[in-house]
């Protein structure tokens, strides 16, 4: 049902049942004002609902587009790395199609890489095993105390 069908809904069932029930013609008024409060409510609702939708979008976005940059940076990659990548973006895309394309090339590119990591993960577990037989608490341990997308590279 599109918009202009439900502006053009007939609302002379209504009006039916109102007079069948016996409301005066003052509290026809009334239950109209009511019946309108009720629509601009539930379109207020509903809009701020879609509105939540687009925000939390943006917000998923921005988030991806971060965590790209942050990889690709721990793989050593400069940011304009990430401008090639996402070269088919432009602003007259929709924010579904820019979410399905940067979250498509973001898992692409982790899962191309996802060895390296796999990799780096090993030599940390390796790492901290080591630092357990010798007894070193994990704050005494150095940089190497957790495990993120700091650096990949071989420099």
């Amino acid at each position: 049902m599109s918009l202009q069908e439900v502006a053009e809904y007939d609302t002379s069932a209504i009006v039916s049942t109102w007079q069948e029930i016996g409301y005066s013609q003052e509290e026809q008024e009334e239950q109209q004002e009511k019946l309108n409060e009720v629509i601009i409510k539930a379109i207020q609702s509903y809009q701020e609902m879609i509105e939540n939708d687009r925000d939390s979008m943006k917000e998923q976005i921005v988030d991806i587009y971060e965590s790209f940059s942050k990889l690709l940076k721990a793989f050593g990659k400069p940011e304009s790395e990430l401008n090639n990548i996402l070269s088919c973006m432009n602003d007259e895309m929709k924010l579904k199609e820019k979410l399905n394309v940067i979250n498509s090339k973001f898992t692409e590119f982790q899962a191309s890489h996802q060895h390296i990591v796999d990799k780096f993960e090993n030599l940390h577990s390796e790492c901290s095993q080591l630092f357990d037989r010798l007894e070193i608490n994990a704050e005494n341990r150095g940089e190497f105390t957790t495990l993120d997308t700091e650096d990949y590279t071989n420099g």
